[in-house]
């Protein structure tokens, strides 16, 4: 793939870009998606009423606002007194954390996850309302079980198909917004390779007439990752449905 201007090996860089892009999608979809979506939404569509409408109105609200703004404030804002504290925890460890990128792949799947979790929570709710009222609930209220207990055992396995094609799915979305964030230059930051930020870089008609390798190279792998997770999306979602089979 040659090299950049500084003659790094774009090669090495995109194969580190790649990592970045898939550590923060799969970060973003396991904290945000499967951990806090699943929850709320189990919670939500269990017990109804007020805590229902809590839930739901919050969720509303965040959604309503422009995500690249509130992801701009939220990075601006968590990012220089965790950066502080992982300097303090290097001077004890006597290891260089910041320089790996840990701290951004911390800041922006934490402001991505802030957002990705209300529609997986209005879908778990939708199904957990509906399953709530079938036989295998209240019998296992009229034996006694808990709560927890009627929601991780009885509840969570009868939602979990739509749960998994909705993740799988939304595995492109989620990397197409760390590249953007990247790209708009609040998202990873130099020296950590990122596909966002060599596009960014490079995103220029001198570049593209001078050399087309910085450019073209890294946009053609993103859109090899961002086809590879809408196939497999689309295959998990065959996969759970009987009427493909």
């Amino acid at each position: 793939f040659g090299t950049d201007r500084l003659g790094r090996d774009n090669l090495t860089r995109i194969i580190y870009g790649l990592r970045t892009t898939v550590i923060i999608t799969v970060v973003t979809l396991v904290t945000g998606s499967l951990a806090l979506g699943i929850t709320l939404g189990l919670i939500s569509g269990y017990f109804g009423r007020f805590i229902d409408t809590l839930i739901m109105r919050v969720g509303e609200v965040s959604s309503a606002f422009p995500e690249i703004f509130l992801v701009l404030i939220i990075v601006s804002t968590f990012k220089p007194p965790i950066t502080r504290w992982v300097r303090e925890l290097e001077d004890v460890v006597g290891f260089d954390i910041v320089s790996l990128g840990v701290v951004d792949y911390l800041v922006l799947s934490l402001a991505l996850a802030i957002f990705s979790w209300f529609g997986m929570a209005r879908l778990v709710r939708g199904q957990v309302r509906q399953a709530r009222e079938n036989q295998y609930v209240e019998a296992a209220r009229s034996i006694g079980a808990s709560t927890p207990r009627i929601l991780i055992r009885h509840l969570l396995p009868n939602v979990m198909s739509p749960v998994i094609v909705t993740v799988s799915a939304g595995l492109a979305a989620v990397a197409g917004s760390e590249v953007l964030i990247s790209f708009l230059g609040i998202g990873i930051q130099p020296p950590t390779p990122s596909l966002g930020l060599m596009i960014f870089e490079n995103g220029s008609i001198s570049v593209l007439r001078s050399d087309p390798h910085l450019l073209l190279f890294p946009v053609l792998t993103l859109s090899l990752l961002l086809f590879t997770f809408n196939l497999l999306g689309d295959a998990v979602a065959d996969s759970f449905n009987p009427r493909a089979r």
